[in-house]
């Protein structure tokens, strides 16, 4: 038998013993040919089902010749502690040219490289490798030393820590440093078993005192997430850092004030409170930056904060008209119930009698409300004329929104091509740039990029996953570069004619004979990049015509008639796909006036140019989804368990097909037959990154928002009832829009601005921000649409109206547009629960804007709440709604 095939052997009978000797003092040159057949191995079906064992990976590191490659070949496997120390002595008896990247390629592998960081560890401490400088090897030292002990044989947390007193110096600290630690910590941490296996106490033990304070602290100071600091504080927490500690740190408490999270925030006001009761308190310095949790939206916070400012002046009563000029920043808070707190610690500090102060408080007085104005109105008013506030009086809607030129999309630079598709493969979030990037290879398709590095980031994609399933855009750029790379033609891996997969149906899924296949948004993002993937195999340039002019995505008349121009010189055909999809782009406008000017135009483009004309007649659906993508779907029958959707009918819509982009865009007919299909797209396990694929959508079709808006509910929907971050590119879109969007649109606001993520929240309130900027924004109808949604339970009312109120303190002509909003709203809210609040919202910007709100009669309340009904539709430039008052409404409200 040959080396190889003892070394195989060996493997198939789990003896890694075995394999250590046969490769012990072997050149490079016989390595090679076990490395053949190591990879053979690989390469066998159903090799991912028997989970590789140890013998394999040691056969592995000892004869594959680059790291990247031992990298993905044991992607699948790991090593348990006898064998890290026979993967050491291969390693050290080999030692390779590239066992320095060793450790990178081994922690960042995309599966399984945690389990690697034994060895990591191991060839640190003998010397063999440094102690590699990636977040990786810090964040795997979580999992692999805070294993839970199965026996108690096996060492705890504890005792591994004190086996290897290196990591303290260097690896410990690193968990206070490396974003996302914070999380794995906490996860270890909640499933503990005792105190020996908690990373906070051991680290407490192990570590001294001070630097335990010096490193928690600084792990607060940095700009993370709420969730990455939680076990920071409660470290912290857990160490009880005496007066003494605090008052020679009490610079980073101060600092902490204006710390990302909420939490962090909490903690240093703790500690100030603290060290302001033993009277070591810096009041100089604290009062500096003591107005910055004010300017933060939880209510609790600015509570807090006044309450301290109050401790304050009631410590040291001569600093009373500093804490009044921070405790200012509190009468604009979001909360009535800061504003009412700040008022009254204005008047118990006597502000009115320092001009300064009292000319602040007097131009905050016109967006005050409730009881915070009822408090210093008649305090900070000379005169009964000054005592109606100043309201900014804000134009109507206009009928025809403000003009934005948009600016044009730049032609990439050649020397940039190669970064840029290395960042997409990475993160393909930048829709202008994906379309710069394929403009240039069409145009370049002749000059195909060398760079191994690049195909090998490429093609480890499409190990991974299947071009063009309209499901991952980098998988199918993935895919554009290969064919670019090496002139191989995208293979066709589904049949278009058999299967309907451009319905969304992926493998395993049942195909429904009742539903005609066309292309969805996803699917038609992944056909135009497979067309061009052709295009770049076969090296031919030629001029895209679906290259936008503007970043908006759109064409202009010049730039879409000089291309055509140059395809009929050059001879090309016009390619399906970039056809369509210009024609969309350039909108009816722009064709109108080209075809107008070019009587003997192609065929194909009078064609697609009719179809994109027709004029939508939309008509609201609300349903049961059906079809389903997943595959256990028709097993199980769940169908019925999925939440009920809202969706847009176009009545006069055409019929799509499979190879056309506009008919399947503007095929509306039944939208509810393939609703379920548009849910299971953004599934996580099918779809990981969708949210690339959904910031390409905006840029499919720019002139027609409603379409694209209409074909996204179902999944709007989900992002109700789910956490979720693939429409949040979409909604962003929103704010950049140009043209009067229609009821798809608002509707598709309406269940953003009630998502459950709250990043999807900030990106719909910064779209009505956005909207109201160019005098689009048209609050009656989002107001009307919305009603519409809460009457069939498909938004969180609650969340909607934290949305608006975060939308109208934008500026005062968002105040006016959400009134707007509310007006439209209240009528459908009528027995609801949260018809209380939206009430008091609703009088507490009418008294900002200066505006009385026109509301119905409702037969169905009682007396009680028709009385304070009447209160707000009558009300005087002093009167208020109280919370007392909208909570009794929302009792008194008939159900």
């Amino acid at each position: 038998m040959t080396l190889a095939e003892q070394v195989i052997d060996a493997v198939r009978r789990d003896d890694g013993a075995t394999v250590v000797s046969l490769l012990a003092g072997r050149t490079e040159k016989e390595r090679a040919a076990v490395a053949r057949a190591v990879k053979e191995y690989y390469r066998r079906p159903l090799f991912y089902l028997e989970r590789a064992n140890a013998p394999f990976a040691l056969a592995v590191l000892g004869a594959v010749s680059r790291a990247t490659q031992v990298s993905r070949l044991l992607d699948w496997s790991g090593l348990s502690d006898v064998s890290v120390t026979m993967a050491v002595r291969v390693l050290t008896d080999r030692n390779p040219a590239w066992i320095a990247d060793l450790p990178a390629a081994l922690l960042n592998a995309r599966r399984h490289g945690g389990g690697w960081w034994r060895l990591v560890r191991q060839l640190v401490r003998q010397g063999v490798v440094s102690a590699p400088d990636e977040p990786n090897y810090t964040l795997h030292m979580v999992r692999n030393l805070g294993r839970q002990s199965r026996s108690d044989q096996e060492s705890s947390l504890a005792n591994r820590l004190a086996e290897d007193p290196a990591l303290l110096e260097d690896e410990v600290p690193r968990l206070f440093r490396v974003e996302g630690a914070g999380p794995h910590l906490h996860g270890h941490d909640y499933y503990a078993k005792g105190d020996d296996e908690l990373w906070a106490a051991c680290l407490i033990d192990a570590l001294p005192r001070q630097k335990a304070i010096d490193l928690a602290l600084s792990a607060l100071q940095q700009d993370w997430p709420a969730h990455d600091v939680t076990w920071y504080v409660d470290f912290h927490r857990r160490l009880q850092p005496t007066v003494e500690e605090m008052t020679s740190r009490q610079n980073t408490y101060r600092a902490l004030l204006s710390a990302t999270a909420s939490t962090v925030v909490k903690l240093a006001q703790d500690a100030l409170r603290q060290l302001l009761a033993a009277q070591r308190l810096d009041i100089h310095a604290f009062l500096d930056i003591a107005d910055a949790p004010l300017h933060r939206t939880e209510k609790s916070l600015g509570l807090t904060q006044i309450a301290l400012l109050h401790a304050v002046t009631d410590a040291e009563p001569h600093h009373a008209p500093t804490c009044a000029r921070a405790v200012i920043a509190g009468l604009t808070h979001p909360h009535q119930a800061v504003q009412q707190a700040a008022a009254e610690a204005v008047l118990a500090m006597k502000a009115d009698s320092d001009p300064r102060v009292a000319t602040e408080v007097r131009s905050c007085l016109p967006a005050l409300g409730g009881r915070a104005a009822d408090i210093l109105v008649p305090v900070f008013t000379d005169s009964e004329s000054e005592s109606s506030a100043a309201f900014v009086q804000v134009p109507g809607p206009r009928r025809t929104p403000l003009t934005v030129q948009p600016q044009e999309m730049a032609r990439l630079d050649p020397d940039m091509i190669e970064p840029a598709l290395v960042h997409l493969l990475e993160d393909a979030t930048d829709p202008l740039l994906i379309e710069q990037v394929l403009d240039f290879v069409a145009t370049n398709a002749d000059r195909r990029p060398t760079s191994e590095a690049l195909l090998d980031q490429a093609q480890t994609l499409l190990y991974w996953c299947r071009a063009f399933r309209g499901t991952d855009v980098g998988v199918d750029l993935a895919q554009v570069v290969v064919s670019w790379m090496t002139g191989r033609e995208p293979e066709e891996t589904v049949r278009l004619d058999a299967v309907p997969h451009f319905d969304g149906r992926t493998f395993g899924s049942r195909p429904d004979e009742n539903v005609p296949a066309i292309l969805s948004l996803g699917t038609i993002v992944s056909s135009r990049l497979r067309e061009l993937a052709v295009v770049a195999a076969h090296g031919h340039p030629r001029t895209l015509l679906a290259a936008p002019t503007y970043i908006n995505a759109t064409i202009s008349t010049a730039d879409l008639r000089a291309r055509l121009d140059e395809l009929a010189r050059a001879r090309h055909d016009l390619l399906p796909m970039d056809l369509e999809t210009a024609v969309l782009r350039a909108g009816p406008a722009v064709m109108s006036e080209l075809l107008a000017n070019q009587p003997s135009a192609d065929v194909g483009l009078v064609r697609v140019t009719t179809d994109m004309t027709r004029t939508p007649t939309w008509q609201r659906q609300a349903g049961q989804p059906r079809g389903s993508s997943n595959f256990l779907a028709g097993i199980v029958g769940r169908y019925d368990l999925r939440p009920r959707v809202v969706v847009w009918r176009d009545t006069s819509a055409p019929t799509g097909s499979p190879d056309r982009i506009i008919t399947s865009l503007l095929d509306l007919q039944e939208p509810l037959s393939r609703a379920g299909y548009r849910w299971d797209d953004s599934d996580i396990v099918r779809s990981p990154r969708h949210h690339q694929l959904v910031a390409c959508w905006p840029l499919v079709a720019p002139h027609h928002p409603d379409v694209v808006m209409a074909q996204a509910h179902p999944m709007l929907c989900r992002q109700v009832w789910e956490v979720r971050d693939a429409a949040v590119p979409l909604v962003q879109s929103l704010a950049t829009l140009t043209i009067p969007p229609g009821e798809p649109t608002w509707s598709a606001l309406s269940l953003a601005l009630s998502g459950k993520n709250p990043t999807l929240r900030t990106a719909a309130v910064d779209a009505v921000v956005g909207l109201v900027s160019t005098n689009l924004l048209d609050g009656a109808a989002l107001g009307r649409v919305s009603a519409q949604h809460a009457a069939d339970k498909m938004i969180i009312v609650q969340r909607l109206l934290r949305s608006l109120e975060e939308a109208a303190n934008a500026n005062a002509a968002c105040t006016w547009r959400v009134f707007d909003t509310l007006e439209a709203l209240l009528p459908g809210l009528v027995g609801h629960r949260d018809l209380g609040r939206a009430l008091l919202l609703t009088d507490e910007l009418a008294q900002r804007c200066g505006r009385t709100a026109v509301l119905p009669n409702y037969p169905s309340v009682s007396s009680a709440a028709a009385e304070t009904i009447e209160r707000l539709a009558q009300r005087t430039q002093t009167g208020t709604t109280t919370r007392a008052e909208a909570a009794r409404l929302l009792a008194d409200t008939a159900l």
